[in-house]
């Protein structure tokens, strides 16, 4: 590796003959040291450039000082083995182990991610099982409340405040169970979609039209529809529902006023993007991760099925829904659809 081949003529020269200026200079200060100490140093790794061929390579020096009959150190003895190969091969085992363990790594998550998903599939069913059959059971007497409500209102001319009271109280309440049964009913009925090409902003626009929006506080709806948006094959009642979901999700993250953007724009040949992004409280790390949770809410009034229906829709489409949330400053809902031609089922005549 000094590109000598006798050794008659290496008598006499230094490292600095051989080797470059910084790797000589290590040498001899390694020798230094074994001169002022003593001690001699055993197989370090140095790493050097080949004047032969110009490649990296490494060697395994060992050096002890020699003595003469009196102890003292008169010289140094070294031995130097060119372990280039053996450093190769432990990099390329390295490498291998590495890329092994990210294999072994990768294969996990995805077991993983396949049983949560089997576990949320089979968790879902038996819920939607119960939600149907709960729905269905508390619609009828809540029915009968309304009705009778609405007769003792009709009856009674001049009921006295506590009565009237209870009344007015009466009314509002039967609303707000009569949307918890809707969810119930809605999360129990979800079935795969029933495709039809459609244009997405027109959807949009058409769900907006039916939602309320409040007097106090003033949410100002911001549209950013990207104009000759291609038909997608999807089924424009489950769009609905998913844009209606985050539409009033966004409007109730507002308890003072803000602003609701609805943007749609192709990301990319394959997606189509719809966000829905709010000036809201925003959500925290810790609550992002169980936001698409069925039952899990963090509202007042409200049973945590919004998300979870959402989630189930868009996936069966095909399509993902992800969110980003900042704590006091909003947050932002996509939904990605996918624009590729899919099998599907043709709904109406």
């Amino acid at each position: 590796n000094v590109g000598e081949s006798d050794p008659q003529n290496l008598l006499g020269k230094r490292d600095f003959d051989f080797f470059s200026v910084e790797l000589a200079e290590q040498y001899y200060a390694d020798e230094q040291v074994i001169i002022r100490s003593g001690e001699p140093i055993s197989d370090k790794k140095t790493s050097f450039v080949d004047r032969i061929s110009g490649n990296q390579g490494w060697d395994s020096t060992t050096k002890v000082p020699l003595l003469n009959s009196e102890g003292e150190i008169v010289g140094i003895v070294g031995m130097s083995m060119d372990s280039s190969e053996r450093k190769r091969a432990e990099e390329a085992v390295k490498a291998y182990s590495e890329r092994l363990e990210e294999m072994v790594e990768e294969r996990t998550r995805a077991l993983q991610d396949a049983q949560e998903q089997l576990v949320r599939r089979e968790k879902l069913v038996v819920l939607g099982q119960l939600a149907g059959g709960v729905g269905h059971e508390l619609r009828n007497p809540l029915v009968s409340i309304k009705n009778v409500a609405y007769f003792l209102n009709m009856v009674l001319e001049n009921p006295d405040a506590e009565v009237r009271e209870m009344l007015h109280t009466l009314d509002p309440e039967v609303t707000v169970a009569e949307k918890i049964i809707s969810s119930l009913l809605d999360f129990a009925r979800t079935r795969p979609p029933v495709r039809h090409f459609v244009n997405v902003n027109d959807i949009i626009m058409e769900t907006l039209s039916h939602i309320p929006l409040p007097d106090s506080p003033v949410v100002e709806v911001v549209l950013q529809l990207m104009n000759d948006l291609p038909a997608i094959s999807a089924d424009p009642d489950q769009l609905s529902q998913i844009f209606g979901n985050l539409i009033r999700n966004g409007i109730q993250a507002m308890p003072d006023e803000g602003q609701l953007t609805i943007r749609t724009n192709l990301e990319s040949p394959e997606w189509l993007t719809v966000s829905v992004t709010d000036t809201g409280v925003g959500i925290s790390g810790e609550n992002l991760a169980k936001l698409f949770q069925p039952l899990f809410t963090t509202k007042a009034k409200g049973i945590g099925l919004g998300l979870a229906l959402v989630k189930t829709l868009v996936e069966g489409h095909g399509g993902m829904v992800v969110v980003e949330s900042q704590v006091g400053k909003g947050s932002t809902f996509s939904v990605k659809l996918p624009l590729e031609a899919i099998p599907f089922v043709k709904g109406g005549t």
